[in-house]
């Protein structure tokens, strides 16, 4: 092993050593629990190359302050089949994958949509809590954070055009307030007086209220246009007042939060659901995919990111925060994150595809500069359109290793930098110091599409030129190596990339630059040790 070997080696060892010591003392049932484990030591490194293609400069300034990182990311299981371990192969590779993740949270995404119910009580009166017990027994006994998302109410709840029966909201507000009782009270009375016994004691600390009430695709009931707002914002305030006071009285200590809306660009919506709130919001959660349309070229992907479905979302959610609650910062959950949210097939396989590289990365990018406190891939189980675990087959798809090495290469307490370079180029990117001061982590996102009506074309190749420096006040001793993984089309399917060793170049005392290729669609992430000259 060479020396350059070596201090990699010690470097990644020593990160190992303290994520280690810090993923013990944390809380498997805190609202978002970080575990950090460690980026995978490889066995062999290769020797980063060039390519032929133009350089764009970038710079980041390491200065003495930063931006904290809030943003965890997780991930959605939204069917009893994907986890209980009865039902085949998919739930295996499912474990296996989430105990090498380990995500911040995993949303259990439960209701009774789409013939497989996944909560109790699809029929009144009917009290069957086995299998949901059994999955959230499995998550805890795992370690693995989790919070429950209740989609909408059982079926016997509508009435034949798809609204609840009862427009005061009790009833669902009961059955919640059960649920509730059930898993962190010991059991519940039910309409008849009878008393449930489950002998469980705060299972669930997180709640999320329906799902995506700006729409009827999710009601158990036939609707006549699913697609039409299924109920307007200031009622849908008044059912979530409604059932959180009955699941408060059950359990004051829980965390709730909505209204879980689609996808769809309405602010008002949010606007007027916030205003009209009484309850307490904990978070503020919406969903985010860049396109509705499988026949959209690639640069309606990339240009998504700025639209009103994502960035300019964002913005206008935390400014209405900011209005109602003056002073308190209410976390912002995206849960939902997907490339494209159409659910008629055939399947958009650009999900799956190099392509989502690039995407994923610039929306994190986003996320974490914004303040974002969770970030939801979805889901972790499904076609590969989205997936990153195929229903069927059980196929691991190449984005759970982008995901695996996001999260360790970028975990809440981070510090983050922005990156900044030539407008409209394309290049999207992120630094930041890793909690324990010992690294610099670098993302770089290349989002440039080759011709305006590409569709799952293969991108631009790029040099990027990166200009890292840190302040006289801040003297930051950058290490003459660092680690590089490539996530582009040359990158396997079934693993991390083989990493490079990345030469960089000393400029003075508190400066260094590298030059390194990003591969047309796709994303690249180093990593540079850093020895500290001064106390920060």
């Amino acid at each position: 092993m060479g020396t350059w070997q070596r201090s990699i080696l010690v470097v990644l060892v020593v990160s190992i050593l303290w994520i280690a010591a810090c993923s013990s003392s944390i809380p498997t049932q805190a609202p978002l629990a970080t575990v950090l484990p460690s980026i995978p030591v490889p066995a062999t490194y290769a020797t980063c190359t060039t390519i032929n293609a133009p350089t764009i400069p970038l710079t980041a300034t390491l200065s003495g302050t930063g931006q904290a990182n809030l943003t965890a990311i997780g991930t959605t299981i939204y069917g009893l089949d994907q986890l209980l371990p009865t039902q085949g192969t998919v739930p295996q590779v499912a474990w296996q994958l989430l105990d090498q993740w380990h995500p911040a949270m995993v949303r259990l995404h439960f209701g009774f949509y789409g013939g497989q119910p996944a909560l109790p009580e699809n029929q009144q009166g009917v009290w069957d809590f086995s299998q949901d017990d059994q999955l959230i027994a499995a998550l805890r006994a795992h370690g693995i954070p989790f919070y429950l998302d209740v989609r909408t109410g059982p079926p016997w709840m509508f009435t034949n055009t798809g609204q609840l029966r009862d427009q005061s909201f009790q009833e669902f507000a009961t059955y919640m307030a059960r649920l509730v009782g059930w898993y962190n009270k010991g059991g519940f009375t039910d309409d008849q007086g009878h008393f449930h016994s489950s002998g469980h004691l705060n299972w669930i600390h997180t709640w999320e209220i329906w799902n995506e009430p700006n729409s009827g695709y999710e009601v158990p009931a036939p609707v006549a246009d699913r697609a039409a707002t299924w109920m307007e914002a200031v009622p849908f305030a008044r059912l979530y007042d409604t059932t959180v006071a009955a699941m408060r009285a059950v359990d004051p200590t829980i965390v709730t939060g909505g209204p879980t809306l689609s996808s769809y660009p309405d602010i008002p919506y949010l606007r007027a659901f916030v205003q009209a709130v009484q309850q307490p919001l904990d978070f503020l959660s919406f969903h985010a995919y860049a396109i509705s349309n499988t026949a959209d070229p690639d640069q309606n992907i990339f240009t998504a990111l700025n639209g009103p479905r994502l960035l300019q979302r964002l913005i206008a959610a935390k400014q209405i925060l900011a209005a109602k609650y003056p002073g308190k910062h209410v976390p912002i959950w995206i849960d939902e994150l997907g490339l494209n949210e159409v659910s008629r097939p055939p399947a958009d396989p650009r999900g799956t595809e190099p392509i989502a590289y690039a995407f994923n990365a610039a929306v994190y990018a986003i996320f974490a500069q914004q303040g974002i406190d969770y970030f939801g891939q979805f889901p972790l189980v499904g076609t590969n359109q989205l997936a990153l675990i195929d229903f069927k087959s059980a196929q691991i798809y190449r984005t759970y290793w982008f995901f695996l090495l996001l999260a360790r290469a970028f975990p809440v307490g981070s510090t983050l930098y922005p990156l900044s370079g030539p407008d409209g180029d394309g290049i999207v990117g992120l630094a930041a110091i890793a909690p324990d001061g010992q690294s610099l982590r670098v993302m770089i996102g290349n989002t440039q599409v080759a011709h305006p009506l590409d569709h799952d074309g293969s991108g631009v190749p790029v040099m990027i030129h990166l200009s890292l420096s840190s302040t006289a006040g801040n003297p930051l001793n950058f290490g003459n190596v660092g680690t590089t993984w490539n996530f582009d089309a040359s990158a396997p399917t079934d693993g991390l990339p083989t990493p490079c060793i990345q030469n960089t170049q000393r400029v003075n005392a508190t400066s260094t630059t590298l030059t390194f290729a990003v591969g047309g669609y796709g994303a690249t992430f180093i990593d540079i040790p850093l020895i500290k000259t001064s106390n920060r």
